[in-house]
């Protein structure tokens, strides 16, 4: 027994504490965005979004702390589809908004 607990108690705790250590070192290092022809896909960890360039209809500057894939909280909003939207932060802006298609002198 150490520390006074029952192995179980431990397992249990190892059981707890690895999914919320691991998922955010995941997120950390397996963020990142590819721009192709015709698709956007942001991949973070566990998840993926995959947006149709031609359904962007707005990018713009923004400034969050939300929950999503983004590592910085100066990001850009991305509007797409019907009322849809996703913030991301790339590393090199004015690349992204290039290879997107959009002016970044307005950023």
């Amino acid at each position: 027994v150490l520390c006074g607990l029952h192995p179980t108690a431990l397992v249990l705790a190892g059981v707890v504490l690895l999914p919320i250590m691991v998922l955010p070192t995941w997120l950390l290092f397996s963020t990142y965005y590819r721009v192709d022809s015709v698709i956007l896909s942001i991949h973070s960890g566990p998840f993926t979004w995959t947006v149709p360039i031609t359904n962007i209809h707005d990018v713009t500057p923004c400034r969050s702390i939300s929950a999503g894939p983004a590592l910085s909280i100066s990001r850009l909003k991305i509007e797409y589809g019907r009322q849809c939207s996703i913030e991301i932060s790339p590393k090199h802006r004015t690349a992204f908004l290039e290879a997107l298609g959009y002016y970044p002198a307005i950023f």
